[in-house]
């Protein structure tokens, strides 16, 4: 360790910039193992590195990878006499421990003179100096330093702190999100270095979500030594990303660039690049603005891989019909429950007018009683200054409470709710999901009330809007497998009380004169 400290004071290797870009050595696309060069993104990363980093990209610009490097340098030449600890948190364990392996790859080929002729002899002795002990799920070196993976490190407390693929963990294994919140998260003190890097899932909801939704809100000069600094690196920052323009683009590609252009004007594209969007677009599909966003914002706005209603709500995203506008005078309204007293009730208003839907508002909230509920629906009509023709509400609100002996229909009729009607049980559940994939087409979804996130003990939750986009099939994040069933979590309940919307439809109870016909008043 003496040699090296003596090698520090003569020699290239006391510049920490210098030894980002000449002595280690990574995997490039192919496998191969190669001599590390920061590329254009890596490097505004670097100069505008904070200690708590939160990095929203698009795939494939190397910031694992980087992320990697850095805590391989840091591990080398610690800023502790004792060493340093780097900890990394991944979606799953074996993506933990692929980017142990970077760390222990980039030791290993200190020495190499193929890869690194010019530097090898600086890598021998940096080896002699400090050795490495490498396991899979952990590293240690001689001069102290340690780094260890997994998918929460929860009752660890890392100097050093990088976070993968936490956009995926947030969606699909909101618990061991929650465990990175109220563990590894909470545990960040001053000095500490913390790197979250990860496209986006899930739209306005999670974890991830919330916490970009804080850094990006953030005053950049005002940040303190724990807050995060937001950083974002789109895909037409990566001169990979272009084609040769041997064709037309098309026209919704077209169209695509030309809002961007008026809404982004500081934003310019060369034809190589757009062909290269278009290309890549047609095998992606709706994951495009999730894998490979063009600004922040369309990493919201993005549909999951799993999403159940993603085409649908893909294209009433392209088609401008979540907006807001007004409603029809002579039309009438409707509310579709989905209820819950332990669990969450959502509700929506819409309006059946020609052959659209105007889906005018919505509205959840967590335990409400039956009693509580009619007090929403005169807002509603003070609101729309129109009375609510009917209310309809799942089968479930007929049975009846262990506690009481009532339902919830008998709990809001005793309230002074009238013109209930109860949808009849579809009994497969995607039989249902099928009708709201019909109607879906024909909604227009009022921006203002019905894609504006709910606040619930200063956390941000999804909107109705975000919860049908975020709507999504059960998977098992052990091995990733797929259940054929829809999740149940914050997203379902105003899912499920769109279903009731759908289902109603389909039986032709929204049309039945006993409905259409009767314009009482909701409150009595």
């Amino acid at each position: 360790m003496d040699g090296l400290l003596k090698l520090l004071k003569s020699s290239p290797l006391q510049s920490r910039e210098w030894r980002l870009q000449n002595i280690y050595t990574i995997r490039d696309a192919g496998g191969q193992l190669v001599k590390f060069k920061p590329n254009s993104d890596q490097r505004k990363f670097y100069n505008r590195f904070h200690n708590c980093n939160h990095i929203l990209k698009a795939r494939k610009l190397g910031f694992s990878t980087w992320t990697k490097i850095l805590a391989t340098d840091a591990m080398l030449f610690p800023w502790s006499n004792d060493g340093l600890s780097i900890g990394h948190i991944d979606y799953s364990l074996p993506d933990g421990k692929k980017k142990l392996k970077m760390i222990a790859e980039a030791y290993e080929n200190l020495s190499n003179g193929t890869i690194h002729p010019d530097t090898y002899k600086l890598g021998e002795t940096i080896q002699k100096a400090i050795s490495l002990r490498a396991g899979k799920e952990e590293l240690s070196m001689s001069n102290g330093s340690e780094a260890w993976c997994s998918t929460s490190l929860r009752g660890s407390t890392p100097q050093w702190l990088d976070i993968s693929e936490l956009g995926k963990t947030a969606i699909f294994a909101p618990i061991k999100a929650e465990e990175i919140r109220s563990g590894a998260l909470n545990s960040i003190t001053p000095g500490n270095v913390v790197n979250i890097e990860s496209t986006h899932e899930g739209g306005e909801a999670g974890l991830h979500y919330e916490l970009l939704d804080i850094c990006m809100n953030a005053d950049d000069s005002t940040l303190s030594e724990v807050d995060f600094r937001f950083h974002f690196f789109a895909w037409h920052n990566d001169p990979r990303y272009a084609l040769p323009a041997t064709g037309k683009l098309r026209p919704e590609i077209a169209a695509y660039f030309a809002r961007l252009s008026a809404s982004h004007p500081e934003l310019k594209f060369t034809p190589e690049q757009m062909f290269w969007y278009d290309r890549k677009q047609n095998v992606q599909k709706y994951a495009m603005k999730k894998e490979f966003p063009t600004t922040p914002g369309e990493a919201f706005e993005a549909i999951g891989q799993f999403a159940i209603y993603g085409k649908e709500m893909a294209d009433l995203v392209a088609a401008g019909h979540i907006t807001n506008f007004g409603m029809e005078k002579h039309s009438p309204i409707f509310t579709f429950w989905d209820i819950g007293l332990s669990d969450y009730t959502a509700v929506w208003l819409i309006q059946p007018h020609a052959r659209w839907f105007l889906v005018l508002d919505w509205f959840e909230a967590e335990g409400q009683p039956g009693s509580s509920m009619p007090d929403q629906m005169l807002r509603w009509e003070n609101k729309w200054n129109k009375p609510i023709s009917a209310h309809f509400l799942p089968h479930d609100a007929e049975t009846r409470s262990p506690n009481d002996g009532k339902s919830y229909k008998t709990a809001l009729a005793d309230a002074g709710l009238r013109n209930i009607i109860v949808v009849p049980r579809t009994p497969d559940k995607w039989l249902g999901i099928g009708y709201v994939r019909d109607l879906l087409p024909h909604c227009w979804f009022h921006s203002e009330n019905c894609d504006t996130p709910r606040e619930q003990d200063g956390r941000k939750l999804p909107s109705g809007v975000a919860s049908l986009k975020g709507y999504h099939k059960q998977i098992t994040p052990a091995n990733k497998t797929l259940r054929e069933q829809p999740e149940h979590d914050q997203f379902s309940h105003s899912c499920d009380a769109f279903r009731t919307f759908a289902e109603a439809h389909r039986r032709g109870m929204i049309n039945a004169p006993s409905t259409m016909n009767h314009t009482p008043r909701s409150i009595r």
